[in-house]
Protein backbone atom coordinates (compact mmCIF):
# COMPACT_ATOMS: atom_id res chain seq x y z
CA UNK A 1 0.00 0.00 0.00
CA UNK A 2 1.90 3.56 -0.99
CA UNK A 3 -0.61 5.90 0.70
CA UNK A 4 -2.81 5.68 3.93
CA UNK A 5 -5.00 8.90 4.52
CA UNK A 6 -7.39 8.87 6.77
CA UNK A 7 -7.33 5.10 7.05
CA UNK A 8 -6.37 2.28 8.50
CA UNK A 9 -4.15 -0.52 7.60
CA UNK A 10 -4.98 -3.56 10.10
CA UNK A 11 -4.13 -7.21 10.18
CA UNK A 12 -1.90 -6.58 6.88
CA UNK A 13 1.90 -8.84 6.47
CA UNK A 14 4.53 -8.23 3.59
CA UNK A 15 6.58 -11.43 3.18
CA UNK A 16 7.59 -10.35 -0.50
CA UNK A 17 11.30 -8.24 -1.72
CA UNK A 18 10.72 -4.64 -1.97
CA UNK A 19 12.98 -2.64 -3.87
CA UNK A 20 13.35 0.79 -4.48
CA UNK A 21 15.39 2.12 -7.48
CA UNK A 22 14.72 5.91 -7.29
CA UNK A 23 17.17 8.41 -5.59
CA UNK A 24 14.29 10.60 -4.34
CA UNK A 25 11.67 10.49 -1.68
CA UNK A 26 10.05 7.06 -2.29
CA UNK A 27 8.86 6.02 0.49
CA UNK A 28 8.92 2.89 0.54
CA UNK A 29 7.83 -0.30 3.75
CA UNK A 30 6.92 -3.37 3.98
CA UNK A 31 3.20 -2.14 4.81
CA UNK A 32 2.64 1.30 3.97
CA UNK A 33 4.88 4.22 2.16
CA UNK A 34 3.00 7.33 3.43
CA UNK A 35 0.59 7.15 6.85
CA UNK A 36 -1.89 9.87 7.74
CA UNK A 37 -3.82 7.12 9.16
CA UNK A 38 -3.31 4.20 11.79
CA UNK A 39 -1.43 1.26 11.63
CA UNK A 40 -2.60 -1.72 13.57
CA UNK A 41 -1.36 -5.19 13.75
CA UNK A 42 0.65 -5.73 10.88
CA UNK A 43 3.99 -7.00 10.25
CA UNK A 44 6.75 -7.77 7.57
CA UNK A 45 9.52 -10.20 7.35
CA UNK A 46 10.53 -9.06 3.66
CA UNK A 47 13.66 -7.78 2.78
CA UNK A 48 13.15 -3.98 1.39
CA UNK A 49 16.46 -2.59 -0.25
CA UNK A 50 17.00 0.84 -1.61
CA UNK A 51 19.39 -0.09 -4.10
CA UNK A 52 20.24 3.81 -5.36
CA UNK A 53 19.60 6.00 -2.77
CA UNK A 54 16.17 7.02 -2.39
CA UNK A 55 14.74 8.45 1.51
CA UNK A 56 12.15 7.34 4.00
CA UNK A 57 12.50 3.03 3.56
CA UNK A 58 11.75 0.94 6.55
CA UNK A 59 10.12 -2.25 7.35
CA UNK A 60 6.81 -1.07 8.19
CA UNK A 61 6.12 2.70 7.39
CA UNK A 62 7.98 4.89 5.54
CA UNK A 63 6.38 8.61 6.88
CA UNK A 64 4.38 8.74 9.63
CA UNK A 65 2.53 11.97 8.89
CA UNK A 66 2.04 14.00 12.62
CA UNK A 67 -1.18 16.07 11.31
CA UNK A 68 -4.15 16.16 9.47
CA UNK A 69 -4.97 13.31 11.13
CA UNK A 70 -1.72 12.45 13.52
CA UNK A 71 -1.04 8.83 12.33
CA UNK A 72 -0.42 6.23 14.63
CA UNK A 73 1.88 2.95 14.99
CA UNK A 74 1.39 0.27 17.52
CA UNK A 75 1.45 -3.80 17.83
CA UNK A 76 3.55 -4.34 14.33
CA UNK A 77 6.87 -6.01 14.09
CA UNK A 78 9.81 -6.54 11.08
CA UNK A 79 12.23 -8.91 10.43
CA UNK A 80 13.24 -8.28 7.19
CA UNK A 81 16.65 -6.86 6.31
CA UNK A 82 16.58 -3.05 5.48
CA UNK A 83 19.81 -2.14 3.08
CA UNK A 84 20.80 1.64 2.87
CA UNK A 85 22.69 2.38 -0.18
CA UNK A 86 23.23 6.26 0.79
CA UNK A 87 18.62 6.93 1.40
CA UNK A 88 18.39 9.19 3.96
CA UNK A 89 15.93 8.15 6.49
CA UNK A 90 16.62 4.52 6.62
CA UNK A 91 15.06 1.96 9.74
CA UNK A 92 14.13 -0.99 11.07
CA UNK A 93 10.33 0.08 11.69
CA UNK A 94 9.25 3.30 10.33
CA UNK A 95 11.24 6.08 8.76
CA UNK A 96 10.33 9.61 10.02
CA UNK A 97 7.56 10.86 12.32
CA UNK A 98 7.09 14.71 11.18
CA UNK A 99 10.06 15.04 14.26
CA UNK A 100 6.84 14.09 16.82
CA UNK A 101 7.15 14.20 20.09
CA UNK A 102 3.52 12.49 21.09
CA UNK A 103 2.64 9.90 18.26
CA UNK A 104 1.72 7.13 19.50
CA UNK A 105 4.02 4.48 18.81
CA UNK A 106 3.60 1.22 20.86
CA UNK A 107 4.43 -2.62 21.64
CA UNK A 108 6.58 -2.76 18.08
CA UNK A 109 9.47 -4.80 17.75
CA UNK A 110 12.43 -5.10 15.19
CA UNK A 111 14.35 -8.13 15.08
CA UNK A 112 17.72 -7.16 16.20
CA UNK A 113 20.08 -8.05 13.46
CA UNK A 114 18.94 -5.64 11.58
CA UNK A 115 22.00 -3.25 10.86
CA UNK A 116 19.84 -0.30 10.21
CA UNK A 117 18.15 -0.26 13.61
CA UNK A 118 15.56 2.25 14.99
CA UNK A 119 15.64 5.54 16.42
CA UNK A 120 14.01 6.34 19.19
CA UNK A 121 14.61 9.04 20.67
CA UNK A 122 12.81 12.84 20.63
CA UNK A 123 11.13 13.37 17.69
CA UNK A 124 10.44 10.38 17.04
CA UNK A 125 6.78 9.70 17.99
CA UNK A 126 6.51 8.67 21.89
CA UNK A 127 7.75 5.18 22.10
CA UNK A 128 6.22 2.86 24.56
CA UNK A 129 7.66 -1.09 24.42
CA UNK A 130 9.33 -0.08 21.24
CA UNK A 131 12.70 -2.18 21.32
CA UNK A 132 14.98 -4.82 19.51
CA UNK A 133 14.36 -8.50 20.01
CA UNK A 134 16.31 -11.37 19.63
CA UNK A 135 15.09 -14.06 17.13
CA UNK A 136 14.84 -16.24 20.19
CA UNK A 137 12.24 -13.32 22.05
CA UNK A 138 10.44 -13.05 18.86
CA UNK A 139 9.35 -16.67 18.01
CA UNK A 140 8.18 -16.90 21.33
CA UNK A 141 11.32 -19.33 22.73
CA UNK A 142 12.21 -16.95 24.93
CA UNK A 143 10.67 -14.17 27.68
CA UNK A 144 11.00 -10.56 26.18
CA UNK A 145 10.79 -8.84 29.88
CA UNK A 146 10.19 -10.82 33.36
CA UNK A 147 7.91 -13.74 32.51
CA UNK A 148 6.49 -11.91 29.66
CA UNK A 149 7.26 -12.63 25.89
CA UNK A 150 6.65 -10.52 22.84
CA UNK A 151 3.52 -12.38 21.95
CA UNK A 152 1.98 -10.75 24.95
CA UNK A 153 2.87 -7.43 24.23
CA UNK A 154 1.74 -7.33 20.19
CA UNK A 155 -1.81 -8.86 21.59
CA UNK A 156 -1.58 -5.85 24.23
CA UNK A 157 -2.34 -8.36 26.71
CA UNK A 158 -5.95 -9.04 26.04
CA UNK A 159 -7.46 -12.40 27.28
CA UNK A 160 -9.32 -13.13 24.16
CA UNK A 161 -10.16 -12.13 20.29
CA UNK A 162 -6.16 -11.83 20.09
CA UNK A 163 -4.66 -10.64 16.28
CA UNK A 164 -1.74 -12.72 16.67
CA UNK A 165 -1.23 -16.33 17.22
CA UNK A 166 2.00 -17.87 17.65
CA UNK A 167 3.45 -21.76 16.75
CA UNK A 168 6.25 -22.47 19.09
CA UNK A 169 9.08 -21.88 17.22
CA UNK A 170 7.80 -19.27 14.84
CA UNK A 171 6.91 -16.04 14.18
CA UNK A 172 4.05 -14.67 15.10
CA UNK A 173 1.52 -14.49 12.34
CA UNK A 174 -2.17 -13.17 12.15
CA UNK A 175 -4.90 -15.22 13.87
CA UNK A 176 -6.85 -15.14 10.26
CA UNK A 177 -4.19 -16.39 8.19
CA UNK A 178 -5.92 -19.47 10.00
CA UNK A 179 -9.13 -18.75 8.32
CA UNK A 180 -9.97 -19.11 4.06
CA UNK A 181 -11.99 -16.84 3.51
CA UNK A 182 -11.95 -17.69 -0.43
CA UNK A 183 -11.66 -21.40 -0.32
CA UNK A 184 -10.30 -23.08 -3.46
CA UNK A 185 -12.32 -26.18 -5.32
CA UNK A 186 -10.71 -29.42 -4.11
CA UNK A 187 -10.10 -32.08 -6.69
CA UNK A 188 -9.78 -29.62 -9.28
CA UNK A 189 -7.08 -28.16 -11.05
CA UNK A 190 -7.40 -24.48 -11.33
CA UNK A 191 -8.18 -22.07 -14.49
CA UNK A 192 -8.83 -18.92 -15.38
CA UNK A 193 -10.67 -16.46 -17.62
CA UNK A 194 -10.36 -17.90 -21.20
CA UNK A 195 -10.57 -21.80 -20.66
CA UNK A 196 -13.59 -22.09 -22.73
CA UNK A 197 -16.07 -24.46 -20.36
CA UNK A 198 -19.33 -23.37 -21.85
CA UNK A 199 -21.95 -25.35 -23.09
CA UNK A 200 -22.01 -24.66 -26.52
CA UNK A 201 -25.93 -25.41 -27.18
CA UNK A 202 -27.19 -22.96 -24.69
CA UNK A 203 -28.36 -19.25 -25.76
CA UNK A 204 -24.98 -16.50 -26.07
CA UNK A 205 -25.24 -12.65 -25.79
CA UNK A 206 -22.69 -10.14 -25.88
CA UNK A 207 -24.05 -6.50 -25.14
CA UNK A 208 -20.93 -4.87 -26.54
CA UNK A 209 -22.18 -6.62 -30.61
CA UNK A 210 -22.89 -4.23 -32.88
CA UNK A 211 -25.49 -6.53 -34.97
CA UNK A 212 -27.99 -9.07 -33.18
CA UNK A 213 -26.88 -12.52 -34.14
CA UNK A 214 -28.62 -15.64 -34.17
CA UNK A 215 -28.17 -16.25 -30.11
CA UNK A 216 -24.49 -19.03 -30.51
CA UNK A 217 -21.76 -18.34 -29.02
CA UNK A 218 -20.12 -16.96 -32.53
CA UNK A 219 -23.27 -15.37 -33.48
CA UNK A 220 -24.78 -14.38 -29.79
CA UNK A 221 -27.67 -11.84 -29.63
CA UNK A 222 -26.69 -8.25 -28.52
CA UNK A 223 -29.83 -7.72 -26.22
CA UNK A 224 -32.19 -9.59 -23.02
CA UNK A 225 -34.90 -9.62 -25.03
CA UNK A 226 -34.03 -11.69 -27.75
CA UNK A 227 -31.96 -13.82 -25.57
CA UNK A 228 -35.18 -14.50 -23.24
CA UNK A 229 -37.41 -14.59 -26.29
CA UNK A 230 -35.24 -17.68 -27.31
CA UNK A 231 -35.34 -19.36 -24.37
CA UNK A 232 -37.30 -23.06 -23.90
CA UNK A 233 -37.07 -25.96 -21.04
CA UNK A 234 -34.02 -27.41 -22.97
CA UNK A 235 -31.80 -23.76 -23.51
CA UNK A 236 -32.46 -21.86 -20.22
CA UNK A 237 -29.06 -20.27 -19.80
CA UNK A 238 -27.92 -17.36 -20.80
CA UNK A 239 -24.00 -16.55 -20.90
CA UNK A 240 -23.09 -13.48 -21.16
CA UNK A 241 -19.79 -12.69 -23.27
CA UNK A 242 -19.74 -9.03 -23.65
CA UNK A 243 -21.50 -6.47 -21.15
CA UNK A 244 -25.10 -5.74 -21.33
CA UNK A 245 -25.30 -1.65 -20.54
CA UNK A 246 -28.98 -0.16 -19.39
CA UNK A 247 -29.64 3.75 -19.81
CA UNK A 248 -33.45 3.07 -20.16
CA UNK A 249 -35.80 1.09 -17.82
CA UNK A 250 -35.36 -2.63 -18.66
CA UNK A 251 -38.87 -3.66 -16.83
CA UNK A 252 -38.32 -6.99 -15.17
CA UNK A 253 -36.27 -10.04 -16.29
CA UNK A 254 -37.40 -13.67 -15.07
CA UNK A 255 -37.97 -16.63 -16.73
CA UNK A 256 -40.89 -16.48 -19.39
CA UNK A 257 -44.10 -18.68 -18.59
CA UNK A 258 -44.16 -22.42 -18.63
CA UNK A 259 -40.15 -22.31 -18.28
CA UNK A 260 -39.33 -23.78 -14.82
CA UNK A 261 -36.25 -22.12 -14.45
CA UNK A 262 -33.67 -19.64 -16.23
CA UNK A 263 -30.66 -18.73 -15.25
CA UNK A 264 -27.98 -15.86 -16.52
CA UNK A 265 -24.17 -17.04 -16.41
CA UNK A 266 -21.00 -15.06 -16.94
CA UNK A 267 -19.54 -17.43 -19.69
CA UNK A 268 -15.76 -18.88 -19.08
CA UNK A 269 -14.36 -16.50 -21.49
CA UNK A 270 -15.23 -13.35 -20.13
CA UNK A 271 -14.50 -11.46 -16.66
CA UNK A 272 -16.34 -8.34 -17.08
CA UNK A 273 -19.49 -6.32 -15.51
CA UNK A 274 -22.12 -8.97 -16.46
CA UNK A 275 -25.06 -6.13 -16.38
CA UNK A 276 -24.37 -2.51 -16.36
CA UNK A 277 -27.77 -0.27 -14.88
CA UNK A 278 -26.49 3.23 -15.98
CA UNK A 279 -27.69 6.63 -15.95
CA UNK A 280 -31.26 6.71 -16.54
CA UNK A 281 -31.72 2.95 -16.39
CA UNK A 282 -33.74 0.67 -13.79
CA UNK A 283 -33.92 -3.08 -13.77
CA UNK A 284 -35.89 -5.27 -11.65
CA UNK A 285 -35.25 -9.31 -11.41
CA UNK A 286 -37.63 -11.93 -10.48
CA UNK A 287 -37.68 -15.41 -10.67
CA UNK A 288 -34.08 -15.96 -12.24
CA UNK A 289 -30.60 -16.81 -11.24
CA UNK A 290 -27.43 -14.58 -11.86
CA UNK A 291 -24.52 -16.90 -11.44
CA UNK A 292 -20.87 -15.83 -11.78
CA UNK A 293 -19.80 -18.94 -12.86
CA UNK A 294 -16.94 -19.41 -10.16
CA UNK A 295 -14.69 -22.10 -9.52
CA UNK A 296 -16.23 -24.67 -7.08
CA UNK A 297 -15.96 -28.67 -6.26
CA UNK A 298 -19.06 -29.15 -7.75
CA UNK A 299 -18.95 -26.27 -10.34
CA UNK A 300 -15.14 -27.39 -12.01
CA UNK A 301 -15.51 -26.02 -15.25
CA UNK A 302 -16.27 -22.23 -13.53
CA UNK A 303 -13.73 -19.46 -13.15
CA UNK A 304 -10.83 -19.35 -10.40
CA UNK A 305 -9.65 -16.04 -11.57
CA UNK A 306 -11.45 -12.82 -10.32
CA UNK A 307 -13.55 -10.59 -11.72
CA UNK A 308 -15.97 -7.23 -12.66
CA UNK A 309 -19.01 -7.78 -10.51
CA UNK A 310 -22.16 -9.13 -11.55
CA UNK A 311 -23.66 -6.07 -11.53
CA UNK A 312 -22.54 -2.16 -11.65
CA UNK A 313 -24.81 0.45 -10.65
CA UNK A 314 -23.80 3.81 -11.73
CA UNK A 315 -24.28 7.01 -12.75
CA UNK A 316 -22.49 9.54 -14.88
CA UNK A 317 -23.65 12.97 -14.39
CA UNK A 318 -24.41 14.60 -11.07
CA UNK A 319 -27.28 16.02 -11.58
CA UNK A 320 -28.88 12.84 -13.51
CA UNK A 321 -31.17 9.76 -12.53
CA UNK A 322 -29.08 7.35 -11.03
CA UNK A 323 -29.23 3.44 -12.16
CA UNK A 324 -31.67 1.48 -10.35
CA UNK A 325 -31.36 -2.25 -9.60
CA UNK A 326 -34.29 -4.14 -7.70
CA UNK A 327 -33.47 -7.71 -7.33
CA UNK A 328 -37.04 -9.43 -5.98
CA UNK A 329 -38.96 -12.34 -5.07
CA UNK A 330 -36.79 -16.04 -6.34
CA UNK A 331 -34.07 -13.78 -7.54
CA UNK A 332 -30.80 -15.10 -6.57
CA UNK A 333 -26.89 -13.94 -7.68
CA UNK A 334 -24.70 -16.45 -6.70
CA UNK A 335 -20.90 -18.00 -7.07
CA UNK A 336 -19.33 -14.63 -8.07
CA UNK A 337 -15.60 -13.72 -7.80
CA UNK A 338 -14.87 -10.43 -8.05
CA UNK A 339 -12.39 -7.95 -6.37
CA UNK A 340 -15.05 -5.93 -4.52
CA UNK A 341 -18.72 -6.30 -4.31
CA UNK A 342 -19.17 -9.76 -6.07
CA UNK A 343 -22.75 -9.79 -6.57
CA UNK A 344 -23.32 -5.76 -6.40
CA UNK A 345 -21.11 -3.02 -6.67
CA UNK A 346 -22.95 0.14 -6.50
CA UNK A 347 -20.91 3.60 -7.67
CA UNK A 348 -23.52 6.49 -6.85
CA UNK A 349 -26.35 4.23 -7.57
CA UNK A 350 -29.58 2.44 -5.79
CA UNK A 351 -29.99 -1.10 -5.25
CA UNK A 352 -32.56 -2.88 -2.83
CA UNK A 353 -33.07 -6.41 -1.96
CA UNK A 354 -36.78 -7.15 -1.61
CA UNK A 355 -37.40 -10.64 -1.78
CA UNK A 356 -33.76 -11.91 -3.17
CA UNK A 357 -30.90 -13.79 -2.66
CA UNK A 358 -27.54 -12.74 -2.52
CA UNK A 359 -25.28 -15.90 -1.50
CA UNK A 360 -21.96 -17.69 -2.34
CA UNK A 361 -20.46 -14.80 -3.37
CA UNK A 362 -16.50 -13.99 -3.25
CA UNK A 363 -14.74 -10.54 -2.87
CA UNK A 364 -11.10 -10.13 -3.05
CA UNK A 365 -10.91 -7.46 -1.33
CA UNK A 366 -14.50 -5.95 0.63
CA UNK A 367 -17.87 -6.37 0.47
CA UNK A 368 -18.79 -9.80 -0.30
CA UNK A 369 -21.64 -9.57 -2.42
CA UNK A 370 -22.33 -6.07 -2.13
CA UNK A 371 -20.17 -3.19 -2.15
CA UNK A 372 -21.37 0.79 -1.94
CA UNK A 373 -19.09 3.73 -3.01
CA UNK A 374 -19.89 7.20 -3.93
CA UNK A 375 -19.90 8.23 -7.58
CA UNK A 376 -16.88 11.14 -8.40
CA UNK A 377 -17.00 13.04 -11.74
CA UNK A 378 -13.00 12.34 -13.39
CA UNK A 379 -11.18 15.11 -15.33
CA UNK A 380 -13.43 14.54 -17.99
CA UNK A 381 -16.55 14.00 -16.87
CA UNK A 382 -16.53 10.37 -16.57
CA UNK A 383 -17.18 8.50 -13.04
CA UNK A 384 -14.46 7.11 -10.77
CA UNK A 385 -14.53 5.53 -7.15
CA UNK A 386 -12.60 7.27 -4.24
CA UNK A 387 -12.09 7.46 -0.17
CA UNK A 388 -10.34 10.17 -0.36
CA UNK A 389 -12.19 13.00 0.77
CA UNK A 390 -10.21 16.11 -1.31
CA UNK A 391 -13.11 16.70 -3.65
CA UNK A 392 -15.54 19.31 -2.06
CA UNK A 393 -18.91 17.50 -1.53
CA UNK A 394 -20.99 18.91 -4.08
CA UNK A 395 -19.30 17.18 -6.37
CA UNK A 396 -19.99 13.42 -5.82
CA UNK A 397 -23.12 11.56 -5.21
CA UNK A 398 -23.44 8.97 -2.66
CA UNK A 399 -24.62 5.57 -3.56
CA UNK A 400 -27.11 3.25 -1.14
CA UNK A 401 -28.64 -0.27 -0.49
CA UNK A 402 -32.00 -0.80 0.95
CA UNK A 403 -32.72 -4.75 2.52
CA UNK A 404 -36.17 -4.74 2.33
CA UNK A 405 -36.92 -8.35 2.47
CA UNK A 406 -34.37 -11.02 1.44
CA UNK A 407 -31.68 -12.87 2.49
CA UNK A 408 -27.98 -12.28 2.67
CA UNK A 409 -26.02 -15.50 3.15
CA UNK A 410 -22.04 -17.17 2.79
CA UNK A 411 -20.49 -14.73 1.11
CA UNK A 412 -17.15 -14.03 1.83
CA UNK A 413 -14.60 -10.89 1.62
CA UNK A 414 -11.13 -10.90 2.33
CA UNK A 415 -10.83 -7.69 3.75
CA UNK A 416 -14.16 -5.72 5.19
CA UNK A 417 -17.88 -6.19 5.04
CA UNK A 418 -18.76 -10.15 4.42
CA UNK A 419 -21.96 -8.97 2.99
CA UNK A 420 -22.13 -5.65 2.50
CA UNK A 421 -19.60 -2.88 3.06
CA UNK A 422 -20.03 0.70 2.49
CA UNK A 423 -17.08 3.25 1.29
CA UNK A 424 -16.45 6.51 2.24
CA UNK A 425 -18.26 8.75 2.06
CA UNK A 426 -22.27 9.46 2.52
CA UNK A 427 -22.44 6.32 1.13
CA UNK A 428 -26.05 4.50 2.81
CA UNK A 429 -27.62 1.22 3.46
CA UNK A 430 -31.38 0.95 5.21
CA UNK A 431 -32.30 -2.51 6.44
CA UNK A 432 -36.25 -2.89 7.24
CA UNK A 433 -36.48 -6.34 6.81
CA UNK A 434 -34.75 -9.34 5.82
CA UNK A 435 -31.64 -11.26 6.70
CA UNK A 436 -27.64 -10.65 6.64
CA UNK A 437 -26.55 -14.44 7.77
CA UNK A 438 -29.14 -16.77 9.13
CA UNK A 439 -29.30 -19.00 11.84
CA UNK A 440 -26.22 -20.90 11.82
CA UNK A 441 -22.50 -20.91 10.53
CA UNK A 442 -23.77 -22.42 7.10
CA UNK A 443 -25.60 -19.15 6.16
CA UNK A 444 -22.82 -17.07 7.50
CA UNK A 445 -21.13 -14.10 6.05
CA UNK A 446 -17.56 -14.31 6.63
CA UNK A 447 -14.45 -10.94 6.42
CA UNK A 448 -11.74 -10.05 8.63
CA UNK A 449 -13.80 -6.63 9.91
CA UNK A 450 -17.38 -6.27 9.73
CA UNK A 451 -18.89 -9.96 8.91
CA UNK A 452 -22.34 -8.68 8.45
CA UNK A 453 -21.90 -4.97 7.35
CA UNK A 454 -18.41 -2.99 7.77
CA UNK A 455 -19.26 0.80 7.53
CA UNK A 456 -16.23 3.70 6.34
CA UNK A 457 -16.47 7.08 8.32
CA UNK A 458 -19.25 9.27 7.07
CA UNK A 459 -21.26 7.07 6.54
CA UNK A 460 -25.06 5.91 7.71
CA UNK A 461 -26.83 2.51 8.20
CA UNK A 462 -30.61 3.02 9.66
CA UNK A 463 -32.27 -0.38 10.91
CA UNK A 464 -35.66 -0.66 11.60
CA UNK A 465 -36.68 -4.39 11.23
CA UNK A 466 -34.88 -7.35 10.04
CA UNK A 467 -31.94 -10.08 11.27
CA UNK A 468 -28.00 -9.63 11.65
CA UNK A 469 -27.03 -13.38 12.88
CA UNK A 470 -24.40 -15.75 12.88
CA UNK A 471 -22.00 -14.03 10.88
CA UNK A 472 -17.98 -14.59 11.31
CA UNK A 473 -14.96 -11.91 11.48
CA UNK A 474 -12.09 -11.64 13.20
CA UNK A 475 -13.33 -8.40 14.42
CA UNK A 476 -16.63 -7.25 14.70
CA UNK A 477 -18.65 -10.12 13.08
CA UNK A 478 -22.25 -7.94 13.14
CA UNK A 479 -21.21 -4.41 12.05
CA UNK A 480 -17.93 -2.56 12.32
CA UNK A 481 -18.29 1.05 12.50
CA UNK A 482 -14.95 2.13 11.78
CA UNK A 483 -13.57 6.02 13.23
CA UNK A 484 -11.10 8.17 13.60
CA UNK A 485 -12.21 10.12 16.14
CA UNK A 486 -13.51 12.95 14.63
CA UNK A 487 -15.33 11.56 10.93
CA UNK A 488 -17.91 9.05 12.25
CA UNK A 489 -20.12 7.00 10.92
CA UNK A 490 -23.70 7.43 11.60
CA UNK A 491 -25.35 3.79 12.96
CA UNK A 492 -29.49 4.35 13.91
CA UNK A 493 -31.62 1.93 15.53
CA UNK A 494 -35.04 2.00 16.02
CA UNK A 495 -36.66 -1.09 16.06
CA UNK A 496 -40.57 -1.11 14.63
CA UNK A 497 -41.21 -4.80 15.71
CA UNK A 498 -40.25 -7.27 17.94
CA UNK A 499 -38.08 -9.12 14.51
CA UNK A 500 -35.66 -6.83 15.05
CA UNK A 501 -32.19 -8.13 16.00
CA UNK A 502 -28.94 -7.93 15.97
CA UNK A 503 -27.46 -11.15 17.60
CA UNK A 504 -23.49 -10.69 15.92
CA UNK A 505 -21.20 -8.56 18.37
CA UNK A 506 -21.19 -4.70 17.01
CA UNK A 507 -17.49 -3.20 17.11
CA UNK A 508 -17.11 0.60 17.90
CA UNK A 509 -13.68 2.19 16.61
CA UNK A 510 -12.40 5.38 18.45
CA UNK A 511 -15.25 6.29 19.95
CA UNK A 512 -18.11 5.68 17.47
CA UNK A 513 -21.39 5.32 18.74
CA UNK A 514 -24.90 3.86 18.42
CA UNK A 515 -27.72 6.16 17.97
CA UNK A 516 -30.95 4.91 19.31
CA UNK A 517 -34.63 5.97 17.43
CA UNK A 518 -36.97 4.08 19.46
CA UNK A 519 -37.02 1.34 22.19
CA UNK A 520 -35.10 -1.90 22.03
CA UNK A 521 -36.75 -5.55 21.81
CA UNK A 522 -33.63 -7.23 21.63
CA UNK A 523 -30.24 -7.39 23.06
CA UNK A 524 -27.02 -5.12 21.44
CA UNK A 525 -23.81 -6.70 22.09
CA UNK A 526 -21.21 -3.98 21.81
CA UNK A 527 -17.24 -4.26 21.83
CA UNK A 528 -15.33 -0.97 22.06
CA UNK A 529 -11.21 -0.35 20.52
CA UNK A 530 -10.66 1.61 23.07
CA UNK A 531 -12.68 0.50 26.01
CA UNK A 532 -13.06 2.95 28.63
CA UNK A 533 -14.46 4.32 31.99
CA UNK A 534 -17.82 6.56 30.79
CA UNK A 535 -17.29 6.16 27.31
CA UNK A 536 -20.69 6.78 25.41
CA UNK A 537 -21.34 4.22 23.17
CA UNK A 538 -25.60 5.00 22.54
CA UNK A 539 -27.13 8.32 22.64
CA UNK A 540 -30.83 8.61 22.08
CA UNK A 541 -32.12 10.56 18.98
CA UNK A 542 -36.10 11.91 18.99
CA UNK A 543 -36.16 9.52 21.82
CA UNK A 544 -35.47 9.31 25.60
CA UNK A 545 -33.41 6.49 26.71
CA UNK A 546 -35.22 4.35 29.44
CA UNK A 547 -33.36 1.83 31.62
CA UNK A 548 -35.09 -0.78 29.91
CA UNK A 549 -32.63 -0.09 26.61
CA UNK A 550 -29.74 -0.10 28.71
CA UNK A 551 -30.37 -3.45 30.03
CA UNK A 552 -30.67 -4.47 26.55
CA UNK A 553 -26.34 -3.61 26.02
CA UNK A 554 -24.12 -6.10 26.97
CA UNK A 555 -20.32 -6.12 26.91
CA UNK A 556 -18.38 -9.27 24.31
CA UNK A 557 -16.54 -9.83 27.27
CA UNK A 558 -16.27 -9.73 31.12
CA UNK A 559 -15.27 -6.85 33.17
CA UNK A 560 -18.17 -4.07 31.88
CA UNK A 561 -21.24 -2.77 32.22
CA UNK A 562 -23.61 0.10 30.78
CA UNK A 563 -25.31 2.82 32.90
CA UNK A 564 -27.94 5.12 31.45
CA UNK A 565 -26.72 8.93 31.84
CA UNK A 566 -28.29 12.35 29.98
CA UNK A 567 -29.59 10.23 27.41
CA UNK A 568 -26.73 7.94 26.62
CA UNK A 569 -25.58 4.86 27.14
CA UNK A 570 -22.07 5.16 29.16
CA UNK A 571 -19.83 2.09 29.55
CA UNK A 572 -18.22 1.38 32.80
CA UNK A 573 -16.03 -0.93 34.53
CA UNK A 574 -17.08 -3.80 36.57
CA UNK A 575 -15.29 -2.84 40.48
CA UNK A 576 -12.15 -5.13 41.43
CA UNK A 577 -12.79 -7.22 44.05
Amino acid sequence: MHQCRWRKGDQCFNSGVITTTSNRNTYSAGIIGYCRGHIDNCYNTGNIDATDGGHYIAGIVGLLQDSNPQARLQYCYSTGTVTDVGAGYCQALFAKTDNSTTMTIANCFWLDTISVGQSTGSGWGNCVNVAAATEAQLKGTAVYSGSDYVLDYLNNFVSSKKPYSQTAGSYPALTWEGTTFLAPATGVTPGSVGEDTDDQSMIFLDGTASTNGTGSKTSPFNNMTSAINAVDNTRNVIYITGQVTLSSAAGTWSAPAGISSLTIKRSSTYSGYLVEVAEGGSLTLEDITVDGNKRTSINTGGIVTSCNALFNVTRSTYNGTAGSLTIGSGAVLRNSFANSGAAVRIYGGNATLNGGTLTGNDALTNGGAVAVYRWIPGPSGGSRDDNDDRRAEKEFRPGSFTLSSGTISGNNAANYGGAVYLGMSQNSITINGGTIGGASSATANNAVCGGGVYMERNTSFTMTDGVIDSNTATTGPGVFLNSDGTLMPTFTVSPLSSSFDIDDVIYLNTNAKILIGNSLVNTLTIECANPSQNLVVAQGTDYTLLIADQNFFAYSEGGWHFALSSNTIKLLEDEKK
